[in-house]
């Protein structure tokens, strides 16, 4: 059985997201880029590459579950 791979979330960069994304696809996998605020309460843009469809949606069901900056 092959050991999952730790992927780095959109909640281990910003506190707070905004309610648009955008997704890019890639010849060798995915992006994302989505806006909101980091710890210091200031606005922060977070780009981030992943190699699989299943890694993505890992990230979008992150991004669902996290606090909507205003």
């Amino acid at each position: 059985m092959a050991k999952k791979a730790n992927i780095t979330k959109v909640s281990d960069k910003i506190k707070k997201v905004n309610d648009v994304f955008t997704v890019y696809f890639f010849d060798n996998g995915y992006g994302i880029e989505i806006g909101g605020k980091a710890e210091t309460d200031d606005w922060k843009s977070v780009k981030l590459m992943y190699h699989s469809f299943d890694e993505l949606v890992e990230c979008i069901k992150d991004i669902s579950s996290m606090e909507r900056a205003k």
